[in-house]
């Protein structure tokens, strides 16, 4: 069997490279990094399980994956404007939070182990030519940044909760969270412009969590990272799959795009072993979810004129918060009269998705 080289030892890479290495194929994938994960510090980041009516863990295990890193639910969530707070339940996991880095129990260390089980090779400090490799996943690209990530990672006496405020005073058109579990501790910004303020725009998300929660920070460092999303996307190139990120499979509202990314790495492979299309295979997987997603943007940063009051109001009145999200993410009739307005609203103030 040919050999398949890998760029990139990310969630989407290394679901790639286990399924081929199932599936007989020797496999080498190129990682410039020091070890997987190593561009994150500890990240507490959601594997989303809103937009398929299939739990995320046993699509994971669909896809030839194990869960051997922490990976715990979350069917409570906190919503705020800084001032009122909701309190939400989901009828399943709403989420399921992962660390990220190199650290024990993260995802991308317990990814990276299975690969090597199955006799993947990993070449760390190594890059391959973007043409040289038969499945590109090297992760958001640069001249597609649409957001930023800014905040810290902690330990704190507080119970197990996930909270997202909206207030623009606090995340101009973005959102601030924080996640906690058993003593653990994520707070961030995430902003999709002027991102030289992400400084200033963290600190007052800082001090607006502390002042409504009053919980203690113990052993902090920084976290964060920057995601890229794009609408004109080459899946395939001249013999080359491209996968998470560098696909641009990422939720243009919110960000969440491991589960996007992993399944990517899992078609990819499977339209190897397969020789099928991945191209139309992806497409038919993506399409619906990503143009949700543009719709799903363009109506946030509408709603964000009155500093998101329509949007609060809104979330009281809704009844199954888990239908709601569900219907949000898989495209729905509303959303398909206001893709070509979101489309064009999106090449005017998010150009930088139109440059792959």
């Amino acid at each position: 069997m040919k050999e398949i080289k890998i760029a990139g030892a990310g969630p989407s890479g290394l679901a790639a490279a286990i399924n081929l290495a199932k599936a007989g194929y020797p496999v080498k994938v190129f990682e410039r990094g020091r070890d997987c994960g190593c561009r994150f510090l500890g990240d507490m980041q959601g594997l989303e399980n809103w937009s398929s009516k299939v739990d995320v863990c046993e699509d994971l295990k669909s896809m030839g994956l194990k869960i051997n890193f922490d990976c715990d639910p979350f069917d409570k969530l906190t919503l705020t404007n800084g001032k009122e707070m909701l309190s939400v339940t989901f009828k399943k996991p709403f989420f399921y939070v992962v660390k990220r880095g190199t650290g024990a129990g993260f995802m991308d260390q317990g990814l990276k182990r299975q690969a090597i089980d199955l006799g993947v090779e990993i070449l760390f400090g190594r890059t391959a030519r973007e043409e040289d490799a038969d499945i590109v996943a090297t992760g958001p690209r640069a001249k597609n940044i649409t957001g930023v990530d800014k905040g810290i990672v902690f330990e704190t006496d507080m119970e197990d909760t996930a909270i997202v405020m909206a207030d623009k005073e606090v995340a101009s058109n973005g959102y601030s969270y924080m996640m906690v579990k058993k003593g653990y501790a994520c707070l961030c910004t995430v902003l999709v412009h002027n991102f030289g303020a992400i400084n200033v725009y963290f600190n007052k998300t800082k001090k607006a969590f502390q002042k409504l929660f009053d919980f203690k920070i113990k052993n902090e460092h920084n976290a964060g990272g920057v995601g890229s999303i794009f609408f004109n996307r080459d899946f395939e190139k001249e013999g080359r799959l491209y996968v998470g990120e560098s696909a641009g499979l990422q939720d243009a509202l919110g960000g969440f795009g491991i589960r996007s990314a992993i399944t990517s790495g899992y078609i990819a492979a499977k339209s190897i072993t397969d020789g099928s299309s991945y191209a139309k295979l992806v497409h038919a997987r993506f399409d619906a979810y990503l143009k949700a997603g543009a719709v799903n943007r363009f109506l946030w940063d509408k709603s964000s004129s009155d500093n998101y009051r329509t949007l609060w109001k809104y979330a009281h009145g809704v009844k199954d918060y888990h239908k709601f999200m569900f219907e949000m993410y898989n495209y729905a009739p509303l959303q398909r009269l206001l893709y070509p307005l979101a489309l064009r609203y999106a090449k005017i103030n998010y150009s930088k998705a139109f440059n792959s």
